[in-house]
């Protein structure tokens, strides 16, 4: 393998900048960014490296502020404030005289009565984590600069960084520990899922100025010795070691460092092993049908990206585009997104209102040629343009052929798609004279063998029109293993499903479809998910059924779900930025404190393992009710035909239920985070219709649903 000459690259990366408006933003961002970087002296990036003894941890402070709680997003950094963090709320730093963090294994929490007592607070590994990325993004952006402008400025930045660097990682140790990790896992920088990302973008920036006159000699041996290839031998050996990483999400983040750090060295060997490993990942790991082995489409997108990264690092040598199981997880991903927002459904950890298929468009026109891959020019333009995935794909952009087409793509038809041997995700669709597309998803899922990143969300309902979600997945919130993530967006209770018991979901559950029946007027989707409370229920069913009135057009979804099992059943629906009333209802005042009682506090942490010093995953056994995360709840009778309505400007949702005996309506506040800068798009008025008995109970839950503007119709 020869790399190819840096002429040759800035040629087709100013054409590909030229050619695409939606890259030339991306290009800007990258250049602005090293614009930031220009004043950095070489001995200045040098001292930004932490030397090999500082440790730094991906999931260090999960819970946040010892005296504000919240997340790791809590904190602000300074580089000129090294090893501390600062609290955003309180504004307090850390570590401090109270708060000691000397040698950077952490401040143990043994306050009597605190939350996360017997809990680490990692402060200085939390900050040198933030060092880490800030080095990754600007040797990244700088590379970029050179790439582009053939100014020999930013490729002797991007040079300091990459052999400083290069310096330490043969010695770098990072014993910080991760408790659900074996010491065999752990690796210089990051941790075993996101060292590959890490050295990805270190290795993309060489392969940018390895050619601009700007590297020394002695420092093309640090890179290649000391970073890329030891990096290689690290990633592969833990690849090799542990057989369950090649069957997950981490495996793939692995031989994405691999690949690209092989093809930046020029390793014939080391690319074979990522060329001959990636086609057996995609045997073991990915279903036919392109469904990887965990219902998140967050994760999912995160690992086309890496395996994209992979396949661009092997060619020309092997084609892996040409292996259907990548095409099919591209598709998984068109598949799940709405035609009438282009957001893909947020499934499991995943981030809401996002549109996971817009940033590999462009790569897979180019691949495959087919129409569905249209860019929808709004994606482009939306808030989360220039976040992850985006930014991250920048390396793929540049150096290689693309072809964008820009519109909405072909419109499927309605349907549902089987990923091996089990069905998954039914979409229903029918255009509709007001609402442009009217959409319902009812996931029921396969049981997958893996539920790290799985939410309790069988038989949950997601819905779309008049250019918005109105039922949506609200995804990923704080944080991993805290209350919130555990007893509130991973929890069912969150999701528009129906509650048994005031209990949690079954992790791992099968959900299996009955009956799909498409006609011009009618479509229908039946599923169950009895696995979701085993022992509990005998029926736990869903019937959508999407009807459009030949009249006038106009499309309504009504909705039928069953529950045999257990005494108390809560059918929960919810929609956020926008504003709620109720026909036919008398709610009363909204109680203080939360579901969970009037003396019961907004996340109160009863009820949770919190005892995580040595296993943070514990947590996750938490079975409970997660009423402690909707506040404020008023209540009514419902034994009465009733309406009630999300309303943005004129475009609504309308909920009409006829009622029944012994219903009680409860409508609370929920929202995505638990820190204080939630806005309108972060909270949520939710309606739980509870029906309870002293004995075993069977409900059927009846409600028509219409997206309206103007007037509704139901």
């Amino acid at each position: 393998m020869t790399t190819a000459r840096t002429a040759t690259l800035r040629e087709q990366a100013r054409a590909n900048a030229a050619e695409n408006v939606w890259l030339a933003r991306l290009v800007q961002e990258q250049r602005a960014l090293a614009a930031r970087w220009a004043t950095w002296d070489e001995p200045g990036l040098r001292a930004l490296v932490p030397p090999p003894e500082i440790r730094s941890w991906n999931y260090a402070n999960t819970y946040g502020c010892p005296l504000h709680g919240g997340s790791r997003s809590v904190y602000e950094y300074r580089l000129d404030h090294p090893g501390q963090v600062r609290c955003r709320i309180g504004g307090e730093v850390y570590p401090n005289a109270d708060f000691p963090d000397p040698d950077g294994r952490g401040w143990l929490d043994r306050r009597p009565g605190s939350i996360t007592y017997d809990q680490r607070y990692f402060f200085a590994a939390d900050y040198y984590r933030f060092v880490w990325s800030e080095l990754r993004q600007a040797c990244s952006a700088l590379a970029v600069e050179y790439l582009l402008s053939g100014d020999p400025r930013p490729a002797r930045q991007a040079a300091t960084i990459l052999a400083a660097i290069g310096e330490v990682y043969p010695r770098t140790d990072n014993r910080c520990t991760e408790a659900w990790a074996p010491p065999s896992w752990w690796v210089p920088i990051s941790d075993h899922d996101q060292e590959g990302r890490f050295v990805r973008a270190l290795a993309n920036a060489y392969i940018y100025i390895k050619d601009s006159g700007q590297v020394r000699e002695d420092e093309k041996k640090i890179i290649e010795n000391g970073l890329l290839r030891h990096a290689a031998q690290v990633m592969r050996r833990i690849y090799h070691d542990h057989p369950l990483l090649q069957a997950v999400n981490m495996g793939a983040s692995l031989l994405q460092g691999v690949a690209t750090c092989a093809r930046a060295a020029e390793d014939e060997e080391l690319l074979r092993y990522a060329a001959e490993n990636m086609s057996l990942f995609l045997s073991n790991a990915v279903w036919e049908g392109g469904l990887w082995n965990d219902n998140s489409t967050g994760y999912h997108a995160a690992m086309v990206l890496a395996i994209l990264f992979v396949a661009e690092a092997l060619l020309p040598q092997v084609n892996l585009y040409g292996n259907p199981r990548l095409k099919q997880m591209v598709d998984f991903l068109f598949d799940v997104r709405s035609l009438e927002t282009g957001a893909g459904l947020a499934l499991g950890d995943a981030h809401h209102n996002t549109e996971f298929s817009a940033p590999f468009a462009p790569i897979a026109r180019a691949e495959w040629g087919e129409s569905r891959y249209a860019l929808r020019e709004e994606a482009t333009k939306a808030a989360s343009y220039l976040e992850s995935f985006w930014r991250e794909g920048i390396g793929l952009y540049l150096t290689r052929p693309l072809r964008t087409v820009f519109g909405r793509g072909e419109e499927s038809p309605p349907g549902w798609r089987r990923y091996g041997t089990a069905s998954f995700l039914s979409t229903l669709r029918e255009r509709a004279s007001s609402a442009g597309w009217l959409e319902a998803m009812l996931f029921y899922g396969p049981s997958l063998p893996f539920t790290t990143h799985s939410h309790a969300d069988k038989l949950s309902l997601a819905m779309f029109g008049q250019g918005r979600a109105w039922l949506e997945e609200i995804g990923l919130t704080d944080g991993y293993m805290i209350p919130i993530y555990v007893g509130w967006s991973q929890h069912n209770i969150s999701h528009a499903t129906v509650t048994v018991d005031a209990r949690k979901q079954e992790p791992i559950a099968s959900g299996r479809l009955h009956l799909a029946y498409l006609s011009e007027r009618v479509k229908v989707a039946d599923a169950s998910a009895e696995d979701a409370y085993p022992e509990r229920v005998s029926l736990y069913r869903r019937c959508l059924s999407l009807v459009r009135d030949p009249a006038d057009g106009t499309a309504y979804l009504f909705d039928l779900f069953r529950v045999q099992g257990g005494t108390c059943h809560e059918y929960s629906l919810h929609a956020s930025d926008a504003t709620f009333r109720a026909e036919g209802l008398a709610l009363g005042e909204p109680q203080p404190g939360t579901l969970a009682g009037s003396d019961v506090p907004y996340g109160d942490p009863r009820g949770f393992d919190l005892s995580t010093n040595e296993d943070p995953i514990r947590i996750r056994g938490y079975r409970g009710s997660g009423y402690q995360f909707l506040s404020r709840p008023a209540y009514a009778a419902g034994e009465k035909p009733w309406r009630a309505f999300w309303q943005q400007g004129d475009k609504g949702l309308l909920v009409a239920m006829p009622g029944g005996t012994g219903e009680t309506v409860i409508v609370a506040d929920g929202q995505r985070f638990q820190l204080q800068e939630n806005g309108p798009q972060d909270r949520f008025q939710y309606l739980l219709v509870r029906r309870e008995a002293e004995k075993e109970l069977r409900s059927d839950f009846v409600a028509a649903l219409e997206v309206f503007q103007g007037q509704p119709r139901v």
